[in-house]
């Protein structure tokens, strides 16, 4: 009987041929691919094709995959080893598969030793985010990019440490007065926050901008040009005596009277200034005479010099603000050795890529022959500056092959960096593209699609967006009609309003009394739709964060469980709580709230504390449970508890105690030794997946980006269309770096000063209006059966509102009015849900009650997890946590980011180093390197190394470096006199003592031989 071959089975096969290996994987007009993929169309199959496709002629090492989130890299990979190891036992997947992936046909042995090269070299695949392969990029060439050695990439929650300290320098270290200037700059003269709120709003608005744009951006608003007084009175003048007709006499003398009293807003509102600066020459109906405009010309030069000079001024000093946090920022990150992933993309793309890549074969082991780009729509310009060799090199060499698939309508991360614009222009910059487009869905209803197509091919049809008519136009002309493989799958779509706020004595009501009325019916439909079809996933998207938050309250007040995307935060739980409540105690004994809690809870009875409240010694009790904690680390002190926790919690509870567990092990893993308040506030950013699968998902817009749901829920379509900015940016390219950066103005003061302002107003508004219309595409095309959309009612209004609301209208229901509790659109059968859905192969899913059954009376293998003690490696511990007593630093107990005491220690400590022996005379201390390294005044310094020369003279001190008093003390030895004395700083030491890794540094060893 023939042997089955199995996966761990080796066969000649899996040796391909040099021959084999030169073959390409495609036919040419298929080597150099474009896809355009609309959302749902399986592009994340037609990827993982390609690459199984190229797995079948090229090692997995030369093809790079790249998408934009860890999630959805993980998602491809899956799908590629599933996709393997189904047609390896599937007969109808293997002939499926081979159709996918060209010729010669796939059979069952050649999808074995695929699954086997892959399975066996998983460190060597490369599908991840284009900021990962960055990351790996920087860590060839560490040297070349000035990388501080032993670099590593952290998140934002460990930056914000930093940004903080670097703030406290700002603010330190600069000239007061100058702050002073700029603060009140930045505040536009209105100095009503904190100095640091307000450094910390323009880091936060501008940051972005000031590491793309280059500094002369940041001047780019033209010069202002004053006139004299004397001139300014003959100006108006002239204006008042220029008025020939009667019917301009008035407005000529009211604009004289704004001019003199510089009431500039005036002259912006209403007027003949008004008139000229909008390029309408006629007042009431007749023509405005030509010297008349030339006067107003002039005025409005004067009235744009007084608003431009305040805007420009406050624009160079929100750059030097910047700049001076920029500096310290950096400072701090390559002294504490981290890296941001943007980091790392923006100084490759200041490098010169092109010449790292011709030496990437070498660096990174394996050169890069295929490269596959998913959701390019959202890969920024720094991004492409990097990848573009690449692409650039796979597609000019003869066996390379290139790949490239997005969707400009999915483009939602521009907030972020992405250009979309790069898409549309990749086929000019990589010549010799063939383009294919994906537009029939294999996700959505009939009724979801028709929703769309009737949407989004309408857009124009709203009548109160006539800025962005054109853009709007454009969208629509450029949007090709979806059509979906699943003609018969039932579906319905539905547009609402809910109700009117109760409003008896006839008042405006607010927005927040609209606002409540629209959660509280759209939890109760939503309790409904999950009770109509309690086996379908539902996703409600939202524009905000905070609505998140409040509809996932509204639906646990309606015993509906709901989870955030990302997880909830794992303080949801009592049991939880409670365990953070101990490492309070622990850390603050005098915190009487975590006492308290802890002493009335059954965790007290558990470790035997039941008196804590009332005991006198509770400060020895936290001190021991601090030592346990240090002992055990704290996931082991957290798997400790969970046993005698455990009888207390129900299934829920006790699987968030694992997830505590969990999160200490992850916090073990850091090297410095922590408090356990700083666990406590760690835990409270981290967040976890529900215990237990949850039908209802609640999250934004952006999350919800690959994801698919039964029933889409849209609630928070009232939203303004356009998000506020805070400046302008104009690029004069796609992905090029801004040419102008400037503080956001109203569009009058735009006006006023025109030319290159005025463009980047338009190009950063069309921008911020397509991000808008990408978001409601993307929030609609992720309905499967049902999508279902709630609005606010406004019956006195009388024209379409600038809203998603507005823009659904203007496509469904242009001419409904939006009456409370009003069904404005429907389509398909509102009872989808009571209609059986059966598979392909008759069979029709069990109901709920069906599965809980199943999963009861199916056998449950409990795991025991090993606690952080039980890791691979040695633990590494500092040589203060051997011994007795644990050394916490004190860096950790107080803030010392501004302690003058500590920075004149470590210059101290420094100089220190740089001193082998003693002389007789006094030692040179170094003021020019010290002046350089620490960024101190040479006036300061040189005073601190007057104090450092007689500290020195201090007898017990003098004598540490002093060869003679050594020399003395084994003077008693044989053959002292050939003893040498080896003086090493700063020595870096290794030890294994009691299965612990104990690390650390002598600041001076003397090695006696």
């Amino acid at each position: 009987m023939a042997k089955v071959r199995t996966l761990f089975d080796v066969t000649p096969q899996e040796t391909r041929s040099s021959k084999a290996a030169a073959r390409t994987a495609f036919p040419p007009e298929k080597q150099r691919l474009l896809i355009r993929a609309s959302a749902g169309t399986g592009k994340t199959f037609q990827l993982s094709s390609r690459y199984i496709a190229l797995l079948r002629h090229a090692p997995a090492e030369t093809i790079l995959a790249s998408t934009f989130t860890r999630k959805a890299a993980g998602e491809i990979l899956e799908r590629i080893l599933l996709r393997l190891a189904h047609a390896a036992v599937d007969p109808d997947k293997l002939q499926e598969l081979s159709g996918s992936v060209g010729s010669p046909p796939l059979d069952r042995d050649e999808c074995l030793t695929l699954l086997q090269r892959l399975t066996t070299a998983l460190h060597r695949i490369r599908i991840s985010t284009l900021d990962s392969f960055f990351a790996k990029l920087g860590g060839c060439y560490s040297l070349e990019l000035g990388l501080p050695p032993g670099w590593q990439v952290v998140d934002e929650h460990a930056l914000q440490a930093l940004q903080g300290k670097a703030i406290g320098r700002v603010l330190r270290d600069g000239d007061q007065q100058t702050l002073l200037d700029m603060v009140s700059l930045l505040a536009k003269g209105n100095v009503t926050r904190g100095v640091s709120s307000l450094l910390r709003e323009a880091i936060e608005n501008f940051y972005g901008p000031f590491l793309s744009a280059p500094p002369e951006a940041w001047e780019r608003l033209p010069e202002p040009k004053f006139l004299t007084g004397d001139d300014c009175e003959r100006l108006a003048l002239q204006l008042e005596q220029s008025a020939a007709e009667k019917s301009l006499k008035g407005v000529c003398e009211s604009d004289a009277a704004k001019f003199r009293d510089e009431d500039w807003e005036g002259l912006l509102k209403a007027g003949l200034c008004k008139k000229v600066l909008d390029r309408d020459f006629t007042y009431r109906r007749k023509e405005i005479p030509a010297d008349l405009v030339e006067i107003c010309r002039r005025i409005i030069g004067q009235l744009q010099a007084k608003l431009l000079m305040p805007w420009r001024e406050q624009t160079v000093a929100t750059r030097e603000l910047l700049e001076a946090y920029h500096h310290h920022y950096e400072s701090l990150k390559t002294a504490h050795r981290v890296l941001e992933f943007s980091d790392m993309t923006r100084r490759l793309a200041r490098s010169d890529v092109g010449q790292l890549t011709r030496q990437i074969s070498y660096r990174m082991d394996a050169g890069i022959r295929h490269l596959l780009l998913d959701e390019f729509q959202d890969t920024s310009g720094d991004q492409w500056k990097v990848i573009r060799p690449f692409a650039e090199e796979v597609c000019q060499h003869p066996q390379g092959s290139f790949f490239c698939v997005g969707d400009r309508k999915q483009a939602i991360y521009g907030w972020r960096g992405g250009e979309a614009a790069i898409f549309e222009t990749i086929e000019q910059q990589l010549p010799g593209l063939k383009d294919d487009t994906m537009d029939q869905s294999r996700r959505s209803s009939q009724p979801v699609i028709d929703a769309v197509n009737q949407v989004m091919a309408n857009l124009s049809r709203h009548s109160n967006l006539e800025e962005y008519d054109s853009l709007l136009a454009d969208w629509s002309h450029n949007f090709l009609r979806h059509e979906t493989v699943k003609t018969d799958l039932p579906g319905y779509v539905e547009l609402r309003t809910v109700a009117e706020p109760p409003n008896d004595d006839n008042r405006k009501l607010s927005k927040s009394e609209r606002m409540d009325v629209l959660w509280a019916e759209v939890a109760d439909a939503i309790r409904d739709l999950h009770q109509q079809a309690p086996g379908c996933s539902i996703g409600v998207l939202t524009r905000t964060n905070r609505s998140v938050g409040r509809l996932v309250y509204e639906l646990t007040q309606r015993g509906v469980e709901a989870s955030e995307e990302g997880g909830n935060p794992v303080t949801d739980s009592a049991a939880v709580e409670l365990v953070l409540s101990l490492m309070t105690f622990a850390d603050h004994p005098g915190h009487s709230i975590a006492r308290f809690h802890l002493a009335k809870s059954p965790l007290a009875q558990a470790l035997g504390l039941d008196d804590l409240f009332e005991n006198e010694n509770f400060s020895d009790i936290a001190a021991q449970i601090r030592n346990a904690v240090f002992r055990q680390g704290y996931g082991g002190f957290v798997h400790g508890l969970i046993d005698k926790l455990a009888p207390f919690c129900n299934p829920r509870e006790f699987r968030r105690l694992e997830q505590l567990a969990e999160i200490g092990d992850e916090f073990d893993a850091v090297a410095t030794v922590l408090r356990p308040t700083e666990f406590v506030e760690s835990v409270r950013q981290q967040r976890r997946d529900a215990p237990s699968p949850v039908a209802v998902r609640v999250m934004n817009i952006h999350q919800s980006k690959g994801l698919e749901f039964d029933i889409v829920v849209l609630p928070e379509l009232d939203n303004e269309l356009l998000r506020h900015g805070t400046h302008f940016t104009l690029q004069k390219q796609p992905g090029g770096d801004p040419i102008l950066v400037c503080p956001l103005r109203n569009k009058e003061l735009v006006q006023l000063v025109g030319g290159e302002v005025e463009e980047a107003r338009r190009q950063t508004l069309e921008k911020n209006l397509t991000e808008a219309l990408c978001l409601l595409y993307v929030a609609m095309t992720r309905a499967v059966h049902g999508l279902y959309m709630f609005i606010v009612p406004n019956s006195l209004e009388s024209k379409l509102p600038k809203t998603f609301a507005g823009l659904v209208r203007a496509g469904l229901a242009p001419d409904v009015p939006a009456s409370p509790r009003k069904t404005l659109w429907s389509h398909g059968d509102p009872e989808w849900s009571l209609r059986k859905i059966v598979d392909k192969n008759g069979v029709v899913p069990p109901d709920k009650g069906t599965l809980v059954s199943t999963f009861q009376d199916s056998p449950v293998c409990s795991l025991k997890f090993a606690t952080s003690d039980g890791g691979r490696g040695l633990r590494r511990v500092a040589p203060s946590q051997k011994g007795g007593q644990v050394t916490i630093p004190l860096a950790s107990v107080l803030d010392v980011s501004r302690s003058e005491a500590l920075s004149k220690g470590t210059l101290f400590h420094w100089w220190c180093e740089q001193i082998l022996w003693l002389d007789a005379e006094s030692p040179a201390v170094e003021i020019d390197d010290a002046c350089r390294r620490f960024g101190y005044p040479r006036p300061e310094v040189e005073g601190l190394a007057v104090e450092f020369r007689q500290s020195l003279a201090h007898s017990m001190i003098r004598s540490l470096f002093d060869e003679s008093s050594f020399r003395r003390r084994y003077s008693d030895r044989e053959g002292s006199q050939a003893l040498t004395f080896d003086v090493r700083t700063e020595f870096p030491f290794t030890r294994n003592v009691d299965q612990s890794l104990v690390n650390g540094s002598i600041d001076r060893l003397v090695l006696v031989r």
